[in-house]
């Protein structure tokens, strides 16, 4: 690290790796669900599958009103009344998903028309009972997170997403089709609202706390200028695919679909250290230290461009094998839809958003957005009418670094930096070249060795791998806190798969006669959840 901020830091991402590790298991469970259905399914059936989720993503975004996202903003300052302000999440989400549930069942023959797909109507009344369920739930992690449980928030996003896999697949596959998964989804959205419920509840009361009104309407003045940015965002990210949707059948939409994959890394990682940003930030905006703001936010882009400048590379090195792998022979015409796609995941590292909202500074983040539609919106027809599928995508990618680049230039002021510090270009410009370098020998193996999609992707994985630990360190990119959190993590593992083969289990240390750990073995524990 070279920058003057890596001295004293004020505070540890310790938490945001807390989180990774959960969203990890949670990604592990939950990236084969399309990967079967694209297998048992025609590609008819999957791409109904892929729009009836589109459909949901894009009401989950609108239909959130900014809510549960509130939290991490008000719940870290708020003395009193936290769980006033989370109950109104819940109550105003509930609401929200009822009137999404009867406009999805109402308008279903016109939904179904707009996607020249008649298979979607009678699938759309269920999904609209997941989108109620899953809004009302949307608080959950969210809560522990803006409380500082970041271990219960972690075990809440592995155990919600292995659930979901679990529903989905073993419910869909019992009942078979489309119904069956829809109601696998149900089932793990019921569990999810009676856990939320459960958290809500157990968030501490205070007797000084302000009327509920009063927090309701603080609450509203901060969400409406941040739930138009978020609407204005969700037609942003999903008009691509709705175009295509309109333009092509539901099995070349398929094709685009899996070319425009979701990599699970951009969800549990760059989110997890966004959200963890955006408490860290608040704190040191509302105590007035803008060294410590500016700190953080080097901190968190640094360790995020870390996992995905590599990552990007090796997905762009194996996109051909990968995606022949994963969806079969069938969906190749997705290999250069998914590569320009990649791009998307080095921007991923700039969470610009959530420093706009650290700062309060959601009317910006409207107008950034409302430019950034209008940049989509201008290139969306000629670029599909010009490139086809390939052009569909590469305007979300342009609008995307558009947005950042925006947001970057307005950084300067907030921060009180000139450009030149606005971002740790120097560590950020030396791994992109540790990323250049690692690829030259991947690419040579791949080329020498040759064969089936299976090896190729193994033996260009394992290369990449196994000389990005050396290169990394050769440079002195290799995080010391990546290291050293990783190491613990392993070791507490260890320890822990030791006392169950032998040692007393830790709940046993409660019972009367037995005496507690030494208040040294416990301390590591408590500053990891406080931090």
């Amino acid at each position: 690290m070279s920058d003057e901020d890596r001295g004293n830091r004020p505070w540890s991402f310790g938490p945001a790796y807390l989180l990774m590790a959960g969203r990890a298991v949670g990604f592990a469970a939950t990236f084969f669900i399309p990967v079967v259905l694209a297998r048992v399914f025609d590609q008819t059936e999957f791409g109904t599958y892929r729009q009836l989720f589109l459909v949901f993503t894009t009401l989950f975004a609108l239909a959130q009103l900014g809510m549960a996202e509130s939290l991490y903003y008000f719940v870290p300052r708020a003395s009193a009344g936290r769980r006033r302000f989370a109950s109104n999440a819940v109550a105003v989400l509930g609401l929200s998903g009822l009137c999404c549930l009867a406009a999805l069942w109402a308008g279903s023959e016109a939904i179904a028309g707009l996607f020249a797909n008649p298979r979607l109507g009678p699938y759309l009344p269920l999904i609209g009972v997941y989108l109620a369920l899953t809004l009302m739930s949307a608080p959950l992690e969210i809560v522990l997170v803006a409380s500082g449980q970041h271990w219960r928030a972690s075990a809440a996003y592995a155990l919600s997403d292995v659930a979901r896999a679990a529903l989905l697949l073993s419910v869909g596959l019992v009942l078979g089709g489309l119904r069956g998964v829809l109601l696998g989804a149900i089932a793990h959205g019921v569990l999810r609202l009676v856990t939320t419920l459960g958290v809500v509840h157990g968030v501490p009361a205070r007797d000084a706390a302000p009327r509920r009104g009063a927090i309701l309407g603080e609450q509203l003045a901060y969400t409406i200028p941040f739930q138009l940015a978020i609407i204005v965002d969700t037609l942003i990210v999903n008009l691509h695919q709705y175009a295509v949707a309109y333009q092509f059948s539901a099995a070349v939409f398929a094709v685009y679909s899996v070319g425009c994959l979701q990599v699970p890394l951009v969800d549990f990682l760059a989110q997890s250290g966004g959200n963890v940003l955006m408490v860290g930030m608040s704190k040191a905006v509302h105590q007035g230290d803008q060294e410590a703001a500016r700190a953080i936010w080097h901190d968190t882009t640094r360790k995020l461009a870390m996992v995905f400048f590599p990552v990007a590379a090796l997905l762009l090195l194996t996109a051909p094998d990968l995606i022949v792998l994963l969806f079969t022979e069938r969906y190749q015409g997705s290999v250069p839809i998914f590569m320009i796609w990649l791009a998307l995941l080095p921007l991923s590292a700039l969470q610009t958003d959530a420093v706009l909202r650290a700062y309060a500074q959601t009317r910006f983040l409207l107008v950034q957005n409302l430019a950034r539609l209008l940049f989509v919106a201008a290139l969306l027809v000629p670029l599909l009418l010009g490139l086809g599928l390939a052009g569909a995508v590469l305007v979300t990618v342009l609008g995307n670094a558009f947005a950042k680049t925006m947001t970057l230039w307005h950084l300067r002021q907030m921060l009180g930096v000139p450009a030149s510090r606005v971002l740790p270009w120097r560590d950020l410009g030396r791994l992109a070249l540790a990323c250049a370098l690692l690829a030259v020998p991947a690419l040579a193996v791949r080329a020498l060795l040759g064969g089936g999609p299976a090896l190729s992707l193994v033996a260009t994985a394992v290369t990449f791998v196994g000389c990005a630990l050396p290169v990394l360190s050769w440079m002195s990119l290799l995080d010391r806190e990546l290291v050293t959190r990783v190491t613990s993590l392993a070791r507490r593992f260890a320890s822990a798969c030791g006392r169950g083969r032998g040692r007393p289990r830790r709940g046993a240390a409660l019972h009367p006669g037995t005496p507690a750990p030494p208040a040294e073995k416990r301390k590591g524990d408590s500053r990891c959840v406080a931090s």
